[in-house]
């Protein structure tokens, strides 16, 4: 996980797979939103543009020979997806 910051202070948050943003991920298979709700984490939506929250969280799934990267920032105490990528 890595961030973005000005002023000192994180504006956007984001995950890297080898050191590169991985691709968006498009249609999601029915184990990702299986994996989330085990996690306690809302089944994949539209995620929000900037990624910022009191607590990240990272959750990985493997469907086939293909590896989805969803990050999850919590404000308060909802989760929110930001960003879901396929590696």
């Amino acid at each position: 996980m890595k961030g973005v910051a000005k002023g000192g202070r994180v504006e956007n948050h984001f995950v890297t797979v080898n050191n590169s943003k991985p691709p968006a991920a498009g249609a999601l298979p029915a184990s990702v939103a299986a994996c989330a709700a085990e996690k306690k984490l809302p089944a994949p939506g539209r995620a929000v543009e900037i990624c910022n929250g009191d607590r990240l969280q990272v959750l990985v799934n493997r469907a086939g020979d293909r590896r989805y990267v969803l990050l999850y920032a919590r404000q308060g105490s909802q989760w929110q997806l930001c960003s879901a990528g396929a590696a």
